[in-house]
């Protein structure tokens, strides 16, 4: 499996991401943390914090790319 592969199974498209991981998580701990969240919103911020984290492996693979290129 390649980093495109990868990263298709762990994101998904109608959740939106954060800048940073570190963001993501922090959103993902405060919707975790509300008393009587639904698991609809539950899921939407673990879809949230995944979509971060495909998205730097996605920048990770390019930038490698783009080095092995040069």
């Amino acid at each position: 499996m390649n980093f495109e592969e990868y990263t298709g199974l762990i994101s998904c498209g109608i959740f939106a991401d954060r800048e940073t991981v570190q963001e993501a998580h922090q959103y993902a701990f405060d919707i975790l943390k509300a008393e009587g969240c639904p698991e609809m919103v539950i899921h939407t911020a673990l879809g949230v914090l995944m979509n971060t984290i495909a998205k730097d492996i996605k920048e990770i693979a390019d930038e490698d790319a783009t080095q092995e290129s040069e």
